[in-house]
């Protein structure tokens, strides 16, 4: 099937807006807790239309490393917030199907509020992004898969987990992800595929916090 990219053409200024808003609350933070994270991800696509045209009989997996701070300035709002967090992530998925709906690379851009007592936090955690997915619908060669019908699609993710720090350093982190791919309905089929998934990772503290 031939791709007419002048259809995502509406989709540029919401990926070039999700990716250069956080940069500029980043760098102006007058004082911040840098982190490196990685963290797996294990869930499924969850057809959520009566014609989602493909099977789903396996898991997916997903691979995040983020970059990113915990804003701990003199700003009010810091403080009101909870001191949250803001960063990047690289989202490497392998969905399950490989053969319908293929593998994803994808980067992100988020900012998670949190509520911390001590050296646990609970918190919830908003991003946006572009990601690569490798298989899309073909009429001839992939044609069940009509949830995604472009290379290039729009990534959100939501988030509500637990954050416990265990040393100075180092915290371990158990959460609940869901996470949406589509290219905004640029193009035809465009169901998207949402999927849930646990998480479980580690944050190592390039600043104690």
């Amino acid at each position: 099937m031939k791709i007419n990219l002048q259809n995502t053409k509406s989709l540029f200024p919401f990926f070039l807006l999700c990716l250069a808003s956080l940069p500029n609350i980043i760098i102006n933070a007058q004082e911040s807790s840098k982190r490196l994270e990685a963290e797996l991800s294990l869930g499924r696509i969850v057809p959520h239309r009566s014609y989602f045209d493909a099977e789903v009989s396996e898991n997916s997996y997903l691979l995040e490393l983020t970059m990113s701070k915990q804003l701990s300035g003199e700003a009010y709002w810091h403080q009101f917030l909870g001191y949250p967090v803001v960063g990047y992530t690289l989202v490497a998925s392998h969905f399950g199907d490989g053969e319908v709906f293929g593998k994803s690379i994808g980067v992100l851009s988020f900012f998670q509020l949190q509520k911390v007592k001590k050296n646990t936090s609970l918190y919830a955690k908003l991003g946006a992004g572009i990601a690569y997915i490798s298989q899309w619908y073909n009429e001839v060669d992939n044609p069940s898969n009509n949830a995604i019908s472009l290379p290039l699609n729009n990534i959100t993710q939501l988030e509500l987990g637990m954050e416990q720090l265990i040393q100075k350093r180092l915290s371990l982190n158990l959460s609940l992800n869901l996470t949406h791919y589509s290219n905004g309905n640029a193009h035809q089929p465009n169901l998207g595929t949402n999927l849930v998934l646990g998480k479980f990772g580690a944050i190592y503290w390039l600043d104690p916090p």
